[in-house]
């Protein structure tokens, strides 16, 4: 089992840095890469997202990638009929073109950093 600090970690903690390393001359610093490299970020954006908000209702598209960066509670991303939770301190990549919408289905405000991206294609998470 992996450790912080003096302190082991809980399961739900070491499932949750699961791919994250310790960088070349790094101490006490663990990382793991979000998008390799080749695409340009256009915009991002923090949301603040009230329980049981979120949309657009019905999904929409556009040619940007997306990438969700859950801060604080669980998202729910919406991707053509399928629904996929993202925890906090996890990353989700939404590719351009796919039908696509944020909810926050529990009783908590979250919190959701996106950035957006042209030909960025991500690691898997």
């Amino acid at each position: 089992p992996g450790e912080r600090g003096s302190m082991p970690l809980t399961g739900e903690e070491e499932e949750s840095m699961q791919g994250f390393m310790a960088p070349p001359g790094h101490s006490g610093f663990l990382a793991k890469k979000l998008f390799e490299t080749g695409g340009k970020i256009q915009w991002g954006a923090i949301a603040h997202i009230e329980p049981q908000g979120g949309g657009p209702t019905g999904g929409h598209t556009h040619p940007e990638d997306h990438l969700f960066l859950v801060i604080h509670g669980t998202a729910t991303i919406c991707l053509a009929g399928e629904e996929v939770q993202v925890g906090e301190n996890q990353a989700f990549f939404v590719e351009g073109g796919t039908l696509h919408s944020i909810w926050n289905r529990t009783g908590e405000s979250i919190t959701v950093v996106k950035i957006s991206t042209t030909g960025e294609r991500a690691v898997t998470l």
